[in-house]
């Protein structure tokens, strides 16, 4: 009895420590879109002010 409850607890630890591992990257990925908007963003701004100094 007491070597079922400890694979059950050893279980759940695992899936929890996947799950958070999960939205981990998934929070991750979007801070990179987000970065990677911003860059373009800029770049648009500086290529817009290139054009207007020549």
């Amino acid at each position: 009895m007491k070597k079922n409850n400890v694979l059950k607890i050893a279980g759940y630890s695992i899936v929890l420590i996947l799950f958070a591992f999960f939205i981990g990257k998934i929070s991750q990925n979007e801070y990179e879109d987000e970065d990677d908007k911003k860059i373009l963003e800029i770049e648009q701004i500086l290529k817009n002010r290139e054009e207007k100094i020549m």
